[in-house]
C-alpha cells in the first residue's frame, strides 16, 4: 500500500543513502523507514537476498509496510537488535534516519547499536541541526528568504547539533566519511567558496553579532553553523585517532526540499506542539467559552454567505469543534458537520459541546470522505491542506470536487518565502486542473482590518 501524504520518490539525502549502499551488504538496518520507499530503493540496488531490520516508531505508518516482516517500534531497545543480528549477522549498512525526531539522549543503547555494525560496514545519521535554528539567524546577511522564513516547520525544536555528534562519534571510534548538508542559500554559496578557493587559502572570517562571536575557518565550521539538515556517514576507526577529513556534499536550500526532509510524512509532524495546543485551547473555552465568532470566522462565514441558497456545510480539519459550534451558533439554518484527522483532538468535541451538540467525525484523509456526491453545498477546509503533499492533495481535491455541490474554500497560511509557499508547493492549480475546474479557481489573501493577515483563501466555485 503506497502512502500518498509523502514525498513522491526519493529526495536529495535519500538519493545519497542509497548511492552510498555497500554492493556486498547482507543485512541493512533502517531506523525511522516511513513508509518504506527508502528501504526499497536500497532493496532494488542490492537485490532481493539482502536482510533488513526495520524500525518505525510512528504506527499511522506500519499499514504501509506490509511488503517487509517484523517492523520494530523502538528505536534503541538492544536486545532486539540483538535478536536481529543473531539470525542475519552483524549490520553492513545502518541508516538513523531523522534522529532528531526519536532521539531520547541515550547514548549508551546508540553505542551498543553501532557495535552491532560489522567491522567494514558503514552507518548513516541524519537530523535537523539545532546550531543551524540558533545561529542561522546571524550567519551571513540574510539576502533571501530561507530557512528562518519558514512558518510551519520552524515549529519542531530540533535537540540535537553538528557539533555534538562530531565530538561523540570521534570520542568512540567512528570515523566520518561523508557530511551531507541541506543549506541555507548564504551558506552553500560561502561553502563552495571555502571548498574552492580562488587564489589560495581564504582567509577566516568572524562574526560578532549581539554579543555573539562565531569563527568560520572552512567548509567544517560553515556547515556546522548552516547546516539547516545535516547527513553524517561513517565507519569504525580503529586504527587512527579520530582526526578525519571527511568529504562534504551539499543541496542548496528549497522548500520542497526541505518540507520532504524535515515533514516527510505530515500527519504525523509537530504532534506533541499541535497536541500541547489543542489542550491550552480548549482550556481557555472551558474558562472562558466564546460567545461571538472571531474576525478570522466571521470572515469565512460571511464568505460562505454570499454563496446563494446555502444549507449545508463541511468543515475538513475541523480540530477540537470549536468553529462547527461557532457556525452553527450563527447560522441556525445551516447543516454544519465536521471531519478531523487527529484522534487527540476529535474526542474533545464531545467533551467540551456535549454528546449532540456538534457533529464532527474522525476521519482517515487517504479514504474517500464518508459523504455521497453532492451531499454537502459548501465545503470549507481550515490550514489542513498546508500540512499534505501534492498526491493526498490531488487525492483531497478530487474528494472536495465530487461531494461539494455549490462552492470549495481552501483557507491556508500562506507566510513565508514566495508568499505563497505552501498552496503553490501543493499545486492546488494542477490538482483542480484534473477535476476539470482550473478556470473557477482562485486564490487572493486575506485581509483583515484592511490589512494583510498572511493568510490565503483559494475559492472553488462550481455553479
Amino acid at each position: 500500500m503506497s502512502c500518498l501524504n509523502a514525498t513522491q520518490g526519493l529526495n536529495a539525502l535519500e538519493l545519497q543513502i542509497v548511492e552510498s549502499s555497500p554492493a556486498e551488504a547482507k543485512h541493512v538496518g533502517i531506523i525511522g523507514v516511513g513508509d518504506g520507499r527508502l528501504a526499497r530503493a536500497i532493496k532494488e540496488k542490492l537485490g532481493e537476498s539482502v536482510e533488513f531490520t526495520l524500525v518505525e516508531y510512528r504506527s499511522s505508518l506500519l499499514k504501509y509496510l506490509d511488503d517487509f516482516e517484523e517492523i520494530g517500534s523502538n528505536a534503541f531497545d538492544v536486545d532486539w537488535f540483538k535478536d536481529q543480528v543473531s539470525r542475519k549477522g552483524p549490520f553492513d549498512y545502518l541508516v538513523f534516519y531523522g534522529i532528531h525526531e526519536y532521539w531520547d539522549a541515550n547514548l549508551t543503547d546508540f553505542r551498543s547499536i553501532l557495535g552491532l555494525v560489522s567491522p567494514s560496514g558503514k552507518t548513516w545519521v541524519s537530523f535537523l541541526n539545532g546550531y543551524a535554528r540558533n545561529c542561522l539567524p546571524y550567519f551571513l546577511p540574510q539576502r533571501v528568504g530561507s530557512y528562518t522564513g519558514l512558518a510551519q516547520p520552524a515549529r519542531i525544536a530540533a535537540n540535537v547539533d553538528y557539533g555534538s555528534w562530531v565530538a561523540y562519534l570521534n570520542l568512540i571510534g567512528q570515523e566520518i566519511e561523508i557530511t551531507w548538508g541541506l543549506l541555507d542559500p548564504e551558506a552553500f554559496e560561502y561553502c563552495q567558496t571555502m571548498a574552492k578557493p580562488e587564489g589560495g587559502k581564504p582567509a577566516d572570517v568572524e562574526f560578532d553579532v549581539q554579543g555573539m562571536k562565531m569563527s568560520i575557518r572552512n567548509v567544517q565550521d560553515a556547515y556546522m553553523w548552516g547546516g539547516v539538515f545535516i547527513g553524517l556517514m561513517m565507519g569504525k576507526n580503529a586504527e587512527t585517532s579520530g582526526t578525519t577529513n571527511p568529504s562534504f556534499k551539499a543541496a542548496a536550500f528549497n522548500p520542497m526540499l526541505f518540507q520532504s526532509l524535515l515533514v516527510p510524512y505530515p500527519e504525523n509532524a509537530y504532534r506533541q506542539v499541535n497536541d500541547f495546543m489543542t489542550e491550552s485551547q480548549v482550556q481557555q473555552w472551558k474558562d472562558q467559552p466564546e460567545t461571538e465568532p472571531n474576525k478570522v470566522s466571521r470572515f469565512l462565514i460571511d464568505t460562505i454567505a454570499e454563496i446563494e441558497g446555502v444549507q449545508s456545510v463541511l468543515l475538513l480539519g475541523a480540530g477540537w469543534g470549536k468553529d462547527v459550534f461557532m457556525f452553527s451558533k450563527a447560522k441556525p439554518e445551516w447543516r454544519v458537520a465536521g471531519l478531523e484527522v487527529s484522534e487527540h483532538r476529535a474526542h474533545y468535541a464531545k467533551e467540551v459541546f456535549g454528546e449532540d451538540a456538534v457533529d464532527l467525525q474522525l476521519y482517515d484523509p487517504e479514504t474517500d470522505l464518508p459523504f455521497g456526491d453532492g451531499s454537502f453545498d459548501v465545503i470549507l477546509s481550515t490550514g489542513f491542506l498546508s500540512n499534505c503533499h501534492e498526491p493526498l492533495v490531488e487525492h483531497l481535491v478530487a474528494q472536495c470536487s465530487r461531494v461539494a455541490s455549490k462552492a470549495i474554500f481552501h483557507f491556508e497560511d500562506a507566510r513565508g518565502p514566495a508568499q505563497s509557499l505552501l498552496l503553490k508547493s501543493l499545486s492546488l492549480g494542477g490538482a483542480y486542473k484534473k477535476q476539470g475546474l482550473e478556470e473557477k479557481l482562485s486564490m487572493n489573501p486575506v485581509l483583515l482590518d484592511e490589512k494583510h493577515s498572511g493568510l490565503m483563501l483559494a475559492r472553488v466555485i462550481k455553479d
